[in-house]
Parts: structure tokens; C-alpha cells; sequence
């Protein structure tokens, strides 16, 4: 006896209807397409999440570009405001974050051969929501479903005058923001350049410096008037104290004298007399 089997093209499984075989397909391609759509959206999620670091050119743009991805990131709540205060550290601590890709060292004691830095830009954000968001605030500063890059650490709410208000340490990694890092780069070339360009006149100046007879000559009258000047210096000391010697000696008599007169008896009591004293 012949038997007949439908087999789904999509998933394999056997059937022994066509109808239940064209179901499973039917079933099977909506699936697929779901997942497609899920997998685009995945993509368009990540693409977000990391907008931020990887087109950031400036700190200026972290915090602006931070304000438009928030109102597609966290729907009903969004960062109305994102203010970053944050310096160059060229050897920032990793004990609670480190670079995408790269390692955490919380005790470096335990982890010798681990890095205990890298560069970063380090300081305090500021975060004004337009309404108190859903859980913690600095959770919405991650790689996976928030704005990749931006690693806060200790803080939290601090008012609602203009809006639901956080402030939290802050480092952002120079490895996550490469077009930061790239013209930060530029900036530290730009300044050797100059630092170099500067040493080159320095010695060219130091260098004719040294071929002026003139400049010579005046060095010379220059130590001579300043002997000359110690010396008067010295001498003018050994007058000044030759005065007070003898303004000292000739005072002395007439000191004596005044100090004999200092009282008089009158009516069997001594009085004091004043008198200048010379």
C-alpha cells in the first residue's frame, strides 16, 4: 500500500496532509519574517546605542547627540539636558569600568599582569530628564539597551528645579570615542610641534646671544658696578654704626645727669620727674 507524506520546505517536518504541510510553511515564513524584523531592529538598536562614541567629535557632541538618542532609546522619558565637566587623565583608574572589549582591574593586588589605567576623560556628568525616569538613571548608560561609553560612577538625584536632576563621576574612555581620541591626538601633535619649534628658537636666540661682543662687554661693566655697590654697601654700614657710636658715647654724661634728677623730695614724698630722654 502506497502511503503519501507532505514535508514542510521551511522546518523539514513530516505531514500526512498537504494542508497541515501548507499550514507549517505558512507558519514557518511568518516566524522567518519575524525574525528578520527582529534582527533589523536588533541592528537599528545597537546602531543607537553606540551612535554616540563612535561620531562624537568633541565633548560638546557626546552631550548633544546623548539628548536626540535618548528620545528614541527610552521612549515616554529622555534626557532634556546632558552636562559633562570632565579633564585628560592619561592614566585613569579601571577598578569599576574599562574600554569596550578591554579588562576591569578592581585589585590590582590580585591581578598583577592587568592594566590599572588608560587614558580617559575624567570628571563629573550632569543629567536633566524631563521627568523622573524608570529605575536608576545611570542605567540607562550601557552597551546593550543605553547610550554605549559613558560610564558613570558614585552619585544620584540631586532636584527637580529644572527637571528630574542627577550628577555621578564620569569617565568616558578615549578607546570608546575614536574620533575623540583622534583629534585629542591631533592636539598633543600640534603641541609638540610647538614645543619643538619653540626649543629651536630658544637656542637660535641663545646662540647669538653668545656672538655679541657688546652684550659681553656689559655683562663685565655689570659685575664691576655690582662689586662697586657691595662694596659702598659695606662701607656705608661700617658709617652708620661709627655714627651710633659716637651719638652713643657723647649721650651718655648728660644721661647720668637726668637720671640724678629723676626725684625730689618736697612736703617728705619723692616725686617723679618727667624728662626726655636723649
Amino acid at each position: 500500500m502506497e502511503v503519501k507524506a507532505y514535508q514542510c520546505k521551511h522546518c523539514g517536518e513530516i505531514y500526512k496532509t498537504n494542508a497541515k504541510a501548507s499550514k507549517c510553511e505558512i507558519s514557518c515564513e511568518e516566524q522567518r519574517v519575524e525574525q528578520e524584523r527582529q534582527k533589523i531592529l536588533q541592528k537599528e538598536m545597537q546602531e543607537l546605542v553606540h551612535y554616540v562614541r563612535l561620531n562624537a567629535q568633541s565633548v560638546e557632541d557626546v552631550c548633544r547627540m546623548s539628548e536626540e538618542v535618548s528620545k528614541k532609546l527610552f521612549g515616554k522619558y529622555y534626557i532634556k539636558k546632558l552636562i559633562l565637566n570632565v579633564g585628560y587623565r592619561e592614566h585613569a583608574s579601571n577598578t569599576h569600568s574599562a574600554p569596550i572589549g578591554m579588562k576591569s582591574n578592581f585589585i590590582a593586588s590580585k591581578n598583577p599582569d592587568l592594566p590599572t589605567g588608560y587614558p580617559a576623560l575624567t570628571g563629573e556628568i550632569t543629567i536633566v530628564y524631563n521627568k523622573e525616569p524608570k529605575g536608576f538613571s545611570d542605567e540607562h548608560f550601557n552597551r546593550y539597551n543605553g547610550i554605549a561609553g559613558i560610564n558613570t560612577g558614585s552619585g544620584g538625584y540631586r532636584s527637580s528645579k529644572e527637571g528630574y536632576t542627577c550628577s555621578y563621576g564620569v569617565t568616558l574612555w578615549l578607546d570608546d570615542f575614536p574620533k575623540i581620541k583622534e583629534n585629542i591626538e591631533k592636539v598633543f601633535l600640534e603641541n609638540n610641534k610647538f614645543e619643538e619649534q619653540q626649543k629651536q628658537i630658544v637656542q637660535e636666540y641663545e646662540k647669538e646671544l653668545k656672538k655679541s661682543t657688546y652684550i659681553d662687554g656689559l655683562d663685565f661693566d655689570i659685575k664691576k658696578l655690582t662689586k662697586e655697590v657691595e662694596e659702598l654697601n659695606a662701607r656705608l654700614q661700617t658709617v652708620r654704626q661709627a655714627k651710633n657710636d659716637a651719638i652713643k658715647e657723647i649721650s651718655t654724661p648728660f644721661k647720668e645727669k637726668i637720671e640724678n634728677l629723676h626725684t625730689k623730695t618736697e612736703n617728705g614724698f619723692r616725686v617723679s620727674r618727667p624728662h626726655k630722654a636723649l
